[in-house]
């Protein structure tokens, strides 16, 4: 399934909807009462997208059924049973799962183009500096992998899937506009990794994340679609800002110390010269 193409697959606005219904039910619902309750007809809305979300969260594996058409049953899937009802984090790490998924033997599962657009836009997207894209900017951008984005309907899901990912976020001052901040993964990978309070050695932290994030550079999905990463203690553009900005934030701690065995380069784009960095540590911040 493409997944930047919107008459193929569900939009994630109406895909955590659906599922925040089907995770609050006790036992298996009727693929008609979810239409019922998800797209009642007295409001107008008819059920394509309500039947398109199923189909995308079995798809991804946060749904099962049993049966077909109204009469199919609807429960959790493995990626849905550990995701509360409330709990968006939750479900953006299952989709990344999901999205980024590796067989036994360490290929990609999903390689047979279920998701390869949309990961392989992720992947050119997170090669570039933190500024504000446009479809304009894009289309005129010749670092573009051909047939990412063949016309301009393509766009908008991809910003749409890549902020559901927590890989994109829309640009604060612009309409229609991204930048390439993973802010978002990169808060909750971190909060898999490491402690409260604990501390790591920064090269040690860049390659956590590359493997939990595999779309970042130095990624194994990003060297899979061809985007060389030369030095692994080069962290990049989307990633260094990803890591300042948790310090920014509070919720990072990045030392430099002149005895560290090993030290990684932050890109910053106020200077000719890298951010040096020997050891990251996980603070406590206020979510609020």
């Amino acid at each position: 399934m493409a997944y930047l193409n919107p008459t193929q697959t569900a939009r994630p606005d109406f895909i955590w909807p659906v599922f925040r219904f089907l995770a609050y039910q006790q036992a298996a619902v009727s693929q008609r009462k979810v239409l019922a309750f998800t797209a009642p007809e007295s409001l107008g809305g008819g059920g394509s997208d309500t039947t398109m979300s199923l189909r995308t969260l079995r798809e991804l594996g946060f749904l099962e059924t049993e049966g077909q058409g109204d009469d199919a049953l609807w429960s959790l899937g493995p990626r849905g049973r550990n995701v509360g009802v409330d709990d968006y984090d939750a479900f953006q790490r299952n989709l990344r799962s999901a999205l980024f998924a590796t067989s036994e033997s360490g290929g990609w599962a999903m390689a047979d183009g279920v998701a390869e657009d949309l990961t392989r836009a992720l992947c050119w997207f997170l090669t570039s500096d933190p500024h504000t894209r446009t479809w304009s900017s894009v289309q005129n951008d010749k670092s573009v992998p051909a047939g990412v984005f063949g016309n301009d309907t393509r766009w908008p899901s991809f910003q749409i899937w890549g902020a559901a990912a927590g890989l994109v976020a829309p640009a604060p001052h612009a309409s229609n506009a991204s930048i390439a901040d993973c802010g978002t993964a990169v808060r909750q990978s971190v909060e898999d990794l490491l402690e409260p309070g604990e501390e790591k050695e920064a090269l040690e932290v860049l390659r956590d994340l590359r493997r939990v994030l595999p779309v970042l550079p130095g990624g194994v999905l990003s060297a899979h679609f061809g985007f060389v990463h030369v030095n692994e203690l080069d962290a990049g553009p989307a990633l260094s800002f990803a890591l300042r900005r948790g310090e920014i934030e509070g919720w990072l701690k990045l030392e430099l110390r002149s005895d560290a065995p090993t030290q990684i380069k932050l890109f910053n784009p106020d200077s000719d010269f890298s951010l040096l960095c020997s050891s990251v540590k996980r603070l406590e911040a206020d979510r609020g």
